[in-house]
């Protein structure tokens, strides 16, 4: 999941609201400078939401210089780390705001995610356990914890993680995704078909459901099924330049 977090403004009230024993010199002084945190914030969100994360990340990268102790920039400034696929620094950033949030689910989930990426899975199934032991209801915890556990061998505790993520979230388009392709490793190939035209009926213009579901259907044996998504996931690749 790559949400990126609003936390800027509750860190923001916490230490203006920290502020009142100090000298009015000294409250002016420090609020300039969160000030200047949450601007350059601000900044560093706009570049990622561009697809600029190395702009961000030197955004966010001056947000810290004047709030050392800012979540939200290190947060977002993994997000954009992972992004670039350097997944250690990302690891490095999501660790500080543990460090001072020990109980951020959206962020263990996050550095859950990326160890997984890395391969890492050890590590991964810690951190998506604790997410979903804070918050029970987190579906992308599942979804993801889901793909962990199938990554292990255990099909049948990943089958019910991805069901959970998307009995909370029905519209969940990966966790479908992911679903079809645990199915198909069980030998439901109809049930992998089933999530995988459920996927896309819910976003029909991602050219990787139609491929998917045309492999299933080469299985299947449904060639002109499977030539027709094929088609058209060339097509929705081609129309978005990928």
């Amino acid at each position: 999941m790559r949400c990126i977090q609003t936390l800027a403004i509750a860190g923001f009230i916490t230490l203006f609201g920290g502020i009142v024993s100090t000298s009015p010199l000294q409250a002016s002084s420090v609020a300039a400078i969160q000030l200047r945190a949450l601007d350059y914030l601000h900044q560093g969100l706009a570049k990622a939401k561009q697809g600029r994360y190395q702009e961000a990340i030197a955004a966010y990268t001056q947000a810290l210089q004047s709030n050392p102790n800012d979540v939200a920039a290190y947060s977002n400034r993994g997000l954009a780390q992972r992004e670039l696929q350097a997944f250690s620094a990302a690891i490095a950033d999501f660790d500080q705001v543990i460090r001072l949030e020990p109980k951020n689910a959206i962020v263990l989930y996050n550095r859950g995610e990326t160890y997984a990426r890395l391969g890492e899975l050890k590590e991964a199934l810690a951190d998506l356990n604790q997410a979903i032991q804070l918050q029970p209801t987190y579906p992308e915890a599942y979804n993801a914890r889901g793909v962990v556990y199938a990554k292990l061998g255990k099909l049948q505790t990943a089958l019910a993680d991805v069901n959970q993520a998307i009995q909370l979230k029905p519209a969940f388009v990966y966790a479908y995704a992911n679903r079809d392709q645990i199915r198909v490793t069980l030998g439901d190939l109809q049930g992998a078909i089933a999530d995988c035209t459920q996927a896309i009926q819910l976003s029909p213009n991602l050219p990787d459901l139609y491929w998917n579901r045309g492999q299933l259907y080469v299985v299947a044996s449904d060639r002109q099924a499977a030539l027709a998504d094929f088609q058209k996931s060339a097509h929705l690749f081609a129309t978005q330049g990928k």
